[in-house]
Protein backbone atom coordinates (compact mmCIF):
# COMPACT_ATOMS: atom_id res chain seq x y z
CA UNK A 1 0.00 0.00 0.00
CA UNK A 2 1.05 3.64 -0.64
CA UNK A 3 0.07 5.25 2.56
CA UNK A 4 2.82 3.24 5.06
CA UNK A 5 0.74 3.81 8.46
CA UNK A 6 -2.84 2.78 9.89
CA UNK A 7 -4.91 5.88 8.71
CA UNK A 8 -8.15 4.71 11.16
CA UNK A 9 -10.77 1.90 11.40
CA UNK A 10 -12.47 2.00 8.68
CA UNK A 11 -12.17 3.35 4.95
CA UNK A 12 -14.31 6.64 5.60
CA UNK A 13 -10.90 7.89 7.27
CA UNK A 14 -9.01 9.35 5.02
CA UNK A 15 -4.99 9.66 4.96
CA UNK A 16 -3.54 13.31 6.70
CA UNK A 17 -1.54 15.33 4.52
CA UNK A 18 1.72 14.31 6.65
CA UNK A 19 0.73 11.29 5.55
CA UNK A 20 0.41 11.41 1.81
CA UNK A 21 4.02 13.41 1.70
CA UNK A 22 5.72 10.72 4.13
CA UNK A 23 4.14 7.96 1.85
CA UNK A 24 5.52 10.10 -1.14
CA UNK A 25 9.28 10.42 0.33
CA UNK A 26 8.76 5.85 0.68
CA UNK A 27 7.52 5.48 -2.91
CA UNK A 28 10.38 7.52 -4.18
CA UNK A 29 12.70 5.28 -2.13
CA UNK A 30 11.53 2.01 -3.32
CA UNK A 31 11.61 3.21 -6.88
CA UNK A 32 15.64 3.89 -5.86
CA UNK A 33 16.35 0.70 -4.46
CA UNK A 34 14.43 -1.68 -6.33
CA UNK A 35 14.82 0.01 -10.14
CA UNK A 36 11.56 -1.64 -11.72
CA UNK A 37 11.39 -1.44 -15.42
CA UNK A 38 7.43 -0.93 -15.33
CA UNK A 39 5.41 -0.11 -12.10
CA UNK A 40 1.17 -0.72 -12.05
CA UNK A 41 -0.87 1.34 -9.88
CA UNK A 42 -4.02 -0.07 -9.02
CA UNK A 43 -6.45 3.20 -9.00
CA UNK A 44 -7.26 5.35 -11.75
CA UNK A 45 -8.28 8.01 -9.33
CA UNK A 46 -5.15 7.73 -7.27
CA UNK A 47 -2.80 7.73 -10.49
CA UNK A 48 -3.93 10.98 -11.20
CA UNK A 49 -4.76 12.59 -8.24
CA UNK A 50 -1.97 11.63 -5.67
CA UNK A 51 1.31 9.83 -7.42
CA UNK A 52 3.92 11.74 -7.76
CA UNK A 53 4.41 13.82 -10.66
CA UNK A 54 6.81 11.98 -13.13
CA UNK A 55 7.68 12.39 -16.74
CA UNK A 56 4.67 12.47 -18.96
CA UNK A 57 5.25 9.02 -20.94
CA UNK A 58 3.49 7.64 -24.02
CA UNK A 59 -0.38 7.09 -24.19
CA UNK A 60 -1.13 3.33 -23.53
CA UNK A 61 -4.25 2.12 -26.61
CA UNK A 62 -6.51 0.16 -26.49
CA UNK A 63 -9.44 0.40 -29.20
CA UNK A 64 -10.87 3.48 -28.07
CA UNK A 65 -9.54 3.48 -24.40
CA UNK A 66 -5.98 4.80 -23.29
CA UNK A 67 -4.64 5.64 -20.45
CA UNK A 68 -1.55 7.82 -19.35
CA UNK A 69 1.59 7.00 -18.78
CA UNK A 70 4.21 8.66 -16.48
CA UNK A 71 8.69 7.67 -16.21
CA UNK A 72 10.35 8.31 -13.25
CA UNK A 73 13.63 7.86 -12.85
CA UNK A 74 16.07 6.84 -10.01
CA UNK A 75 19.05 8.89 -8.98
CA UNK A 76 21.56 6.67 -11.47
CA UNK A 77 19.14 7.09 -14.20
CA UNK A 78 17.05 3.98 -14.39
CA UNK A 79 13.42 4.72 -15.59
CA UNK A 80 9.94 3.24 -14.58
CA UNK A 81 7.59 3.15 -16.73
CA UNK A 82 3.97 4.00 -14.63
CA UNK A 83 0.27 3.45 -15.43
CA UNK A 84 -2.58 2.63 -13.58
CA UNK A 85 -5.96 0.37 -14.23
CA UNK A 86 -9.25 0.51 -12.13
CA UNK A 87 -8.72 -0.65 -8.14
CA UNK A 88 -9.05 -4.48 -8.58
CA UNK A 89 -12.32 -4.35 -6.54
CA UNK A 90 -13.76 -2.78 -9.86
CA UNK A 91 -12.26 -4.45 -12.87
CA UNK A 92 -11.91 -7.79 -12.88
CA UNK A 93 -8.28 -9.60 -14.41
CA UNK A 94 -9.90 -10.19 -18.12
CA UNK A 95 -10.43 -6.37 -17.98
CA UNK A 96 -7.19 -5.43 -16.86
CA UNK A 97 -4.50 -7.95 -17.92
CA UNK A 98 -4.60 -6.27 -21.74
CA UNK A 99 -3.72 -3.35 -20.27
CA UNK A 100 -0.69 -4.63 -18.02
CA UNK A 101 0.16 -7.04 -20.54
CA UNK A 102 0.71 -3.65 -22.78
CA UNK A 103 2.69 -1.23 -19.90
CA UNK A 104 4.95 -4.39 -20.18
CA UNK A 105 5.60 -4.20 -23.98
CA UNK A 106 5.64 -0.59 -23.76
CA UNK A 107 8.52 0.18 -21.23
CA UNK A 108 10.83 -3.09 -22.86
CA UNK A 109 10.47 -0.76 -26.19
CA UNK A 110 10.90 2.48 -24.24
CA UNK A 111 14.10 1.02 -22.43
CA UNK A 112 15.52 -1.83 -24.46
CA UNK A 113 16.52 1.14 -26.66
CA UNK A 114 18.37 2.79 -23.82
Amino acid sequence: NYIQEIVGGTSKFRPTKKMWKDAEECFLEVLEQLKPRCLVVFGVGFFTRYMPQGKEGPKLRIGDKERDTRIYYSLEGSPTLASSVHHFTRMSPKRWHPWVHLLINQAKKEFDKV
